[in-house]
């Protein structure tokens, strides 16, 4: 029986002894009761076996009616009023907390309206669609963003104009990739100075296969590399192209150590393990934000290729034993063609609907 029925099943029980004691009614009488006729634990009539007891005889009562929940604790007898409306409104409040957490943002950018971009942004209209998608983009991109992705509640920011048809090793060159990477804390910042309860970032070569989940109360959680220790010295444990934040004091921080962080190469990642110290992170789950590293036998601790351990099972994509919420990857990098290829197979077995996107 669920808690939150019986506690107000009970609740109510216990307020009507408040009208009247009936003193007719006697120990005997409930446990001959309960034996010839035993209560459906579902059922409103509970009360009856209650009114007009004083609590400790309730208490003994539920003993005697539940006595599998009183052992295992979801029903604990000798609870005062108090204790039971405190319980209430605990119950009332999770609620409500878990209300105000559905109201996330998702943020990404980009300085190109890329094909990658794109297929980030399909994913969300098939499996987020209401959420609000803060993007930063560049200027010269603004509208044709706002054009293909109409049904989208999209919020662009032009924070990217600077790094207009620069890529990565052209940014480094220029000492820009480490700058460019902190811009995720103003598209972040953004979000949550809009009033969202928290939100995500999700770099554009990333894309969803399922909704993103509900996130706990955590200040900041992060996405483990779950790489081979000499990688996770060189580019940091954490990933930078998927978090989730919930206040602006953690954007501060990472913005404020980034600079000073190991490996030039990675700077916003590896100020990240400073970060999960500091506001005591929550690692995101195994299905969220599958990167193409931890199936690359350099890369990873297993040593060997992963790229076939893609599968469909009860129609959902998994990697290994995680169900698959998000995939990160370039297609035409390093060894993903092995990646797509199998990865498509297992989409194809499941009917998925980005299965066209995978080869981006």
């Amino acid at each position: 029986m669920p808690r939150r029925r019986f506690v107000l099943l009970y609740m109510a029980a216990a307020a009507s002894t408040s009208h009247a004691v009936r003193p007719e009614r006697h120990r005997d009488d409930f446990e001959e009761n309960s034996v010839q006729a035993p209560l459906d634990p579902s059922s409103d009539d509970i009360t009856n076996f209650f009114e007009g007891f004083e609590a400790s005889e309730m208490d003994r009562r539920l003993e005697l009616l539940f006595p599998a929940e009183v052992a295992s604790h979801q029903i604990t007898p000798q609870s005062s009023m108090a204790t039971l409306q405190a319980e209430q409104r605990a119950d009332d409040e999770l609620s409500e907390e878990n209300s105000r957490t559905d109201d996330v943002a998702l943020c990404t950018m980009s300085n190109g309206f890329s094909p990658e971009l794109q297929r980030l942004l399909h994913s969300i209209e098939l499996f987020n669609p209401k959420a609000q998608v803060y993007v930063g983009t560049t200027t010269a991109m603004d509208a044709e963003l706002k054009k293909a992705f109409p049904s989208l509640k999209l919020d662009s920011r032009p924070i990217m104009d600077k790094y207009t048809g620069l890529n990565r090793d052209q940014m480094t060159e220029k000492h820009l990739w480490t700058q460019m990477n902190s811009e995720k804390t103003e598209i972040l910042r953004a979000a949550l100075k809009a009033g969202h309860a928290g939100a995500w970032y999700i770099d554009a070569d990333a894309y969803l296969l399922a909704p993103l989940p509900a996130m706990g109360a955590s200040a900041l959680f992060l996405s483990p590399h779950l790489t081979n220790d000499y990688t996770n010295k060189n580019v940091g444990s954490y990933n930078g192209g998927c978090l989730f934040v919930r206040n602006t004091d953690v954007l501060d921080e990472w913005k404020r150590v980034a600079p000073s962080a190991r490996s030039k190469c990675c700077q916003d990642q590896t100020a990240l393990e400073a970060l999960a110290t500091k506001f005591h992170a929550a690692n995101m789950s195994c299905g969220v934000n599958v990167g193409w590293y931890q199936m690359n036998k350099r890369l990873n601790p297993e040593g060997v290729d992963l790229y076939d351990k893609f599968s469909c099972k009860s129609g959902s994509v998994f990697f290994k034993d995680c169900p698959v919420v998000s995939m990160h990857y370039h297609a035409t990098q390093y060894d993903n063609h092995f990646l797509a290829e199998h990865l498509k197979s297992a989409m194809e077995k499941c009917n998925h609907p980005m299965v066209e996107f995978v080869s981006v």
